[in-house]
């Protein structure tokens, strides 16, 4: 299970989305544990569960998205929490969009997991309403950006502002810019052992969740936004 995810059954403390890059089956049995966990009820009897829904989609479309909508829109039956597991190999543009309306506008009681195959078949409109877990072995950052990143993550706010002065102000440069750091943050994660430095990973990845949900607002300022992370981000070693 990934650690962020492992972190979160412990505590207890879920997000309302969660985005598994990767193996399919793998994620599939994280998220079934996860989805026991937040039901309050043994694995095993997920599949008859009236609060849980799970299906498979190698392309999700318009009829699709209004389904989940419906589904969504639902209180739960048995349990205080619904959990839906979506595995999705494409997306029609719609789709995407509506599911991410689904995503900000669906109840607190509704907990998504989205599994995919790969990073950049995910909508980046999608991507960012999700906590963004990485387990696709066929993303991969040139030496050029992981030493620019690690760099970047060792170095106090006013060192990281001189590295990102000459980064465009465009949301979609500061999108994959927070995206390819989740990705370091998330491969740092799964080696980090001491307590004390995995709650500091932990962190950084919340806090670049809510800078990159602030690239969606009504009229962002994605330089603003980068520079924030650059301040409030602590130094990692």
């Amino acid at each position: 299970m990934h650690p962020i995810l492992k972190t979160h059954c412990e505590t207890g403390h879920f997000s309302h989305g969660y985005l598994l890059i990767g193996d399919r089956e793998k994620s599939r049995i994280s998220v079934r544990k996860a989805a026991a966990i937040l039901l309050g009820c043994p694995e095993s009897l997920l599949d008859s569960h009236p609060d849980f829904y799970e299906h498979f989609f190698d392309l999700f479309g318009i009829d699709e998205s209004r389904d989940l909508r419906q589904k969504s829109a639902m209180k739960p039956i048995a349990a205080d929490k619904r959990v839906f597991l979506l595995s999705i190999a494409s997306f029609t543009n719609e789709a995407a969009i509506n599911i991410s309306k689904i995503l900000e506008g669906s109840a607190e009681s509704c907990h998504f997991f989205l599994i995919i195959p790969s990073f950049n078949s995910m909508p980046s409109i999608i991507r960012s309403r999700l906590v963004n877990l990485f387990e696709d072995e066929n993303f991969k950052l040139s030496e050029e950006k992981r030493n620019f990143y690690g760099k970047f993550l060792k170095t106090g706010p006013t060192e990281r502002l001189n590295l990102i002065k000459n980064i465009s102000g465009d949301k979609k440069i500061v999108l994959e810019f927070l995206n390819e750091m989740e990705f370091i943050l998330s491969e740092q994660l799964k080696k980090e052992k001491q307590p004390d430095i995995f709650k500091n990973f932990l962190s950084s990845l919340e806090e670049l969740q809510k800078n990159r949900q602030f690239l969606f607002d009504r009229a962002p300022s994605p330089r603003m936004i980068i520079e924030h992370f650059a301040l409030t981000l602590p130094r990692l070693k």
